[in-house]
């Protein structure tokens, strides 16, 4: 994604159309209330930092040329995304402009966790629950659809206790009590 800041009119003045379609929200949103509306969306463990870091660049752009920060934003589907940020400063004919380049990163990150999680065992993933296999992985689709043992068994051409073997390993990878709450945790680490 990118988007470009007008120092000078204090004004963000372009934004692609990644930015909607990444982030869930709409453009207009972004520039009405600009840095306002960002910093609130900044997951609230790093939100004071990276509100320091970026205020201190925009009250000093030519102390330094660039700012390269990581951290948690929160999409308008209501999820946590990691995005890597690069705040670049180019002036034209005097004119100060903030280039702002966004990368969704959260595929990267959950990855590093999982073999950094792993120490060497493959079956680890993030936040404590198990890699599970491609077929489990669309049963887990189907149940969060709302699709009976049966129901899922006759669209993927395998027997009734097959999808109940699937469902228990997937209640016990990931570590809950029912159906309910593995859909629930479920959703949390990754879409469904």
């Amino acid at each position: 994604m990118v988007s470009i800041f007008h120092l000078e009119l204090n004004q963000l003045i372009y934004f692609n159309p990644s930015f909607e379609n990444m982030l869930g929200y709409k453009i207009d949103l972004l520039q009405k209330q600009g840095w306002d509306f960002w910093f609130k969306n900044i997951c609230p463990e790093a939100h004071l930092k990276v509100r320091g870091k970026i205020s201190e660049f925009l009250r000093m752009p030519d102390h330094q040329k660039s700012l390269l920060l990581q951290y948690q934003f929160l999409s308008g589907t209501e999820r946590y995304i990691s995005v890597r940020h690069e705040m670049v400063l180019h002036k034209n004919n005097g004119t100060a402009f903030l280039i702002n380049y966004l990368f969704d990163v959260s595929e990267k990150m959950l990855i590093e966790k999982c073999l950094q999680d792993s120490d060497g065992n493959e079956d680890i993933a993030p936040n404590g629950t198990h890699l599970i296999s491609e077929r489990e992985l669309e049963v887990l689709k189907l149940i969060a659809d709302g699709y009976s043992s049966k129901q899922i068994a006759i669209r993927l051409f395998i027997s009734n206790h097959t999808v109940t073997s699937h469902r228990k390993n997937l209640i016990e990878k990931f570590k809950v009590k029912n159906t309910a709450q593995l859909i629930k945790r479920a959703s949390s680490i990754m879409d469904l």
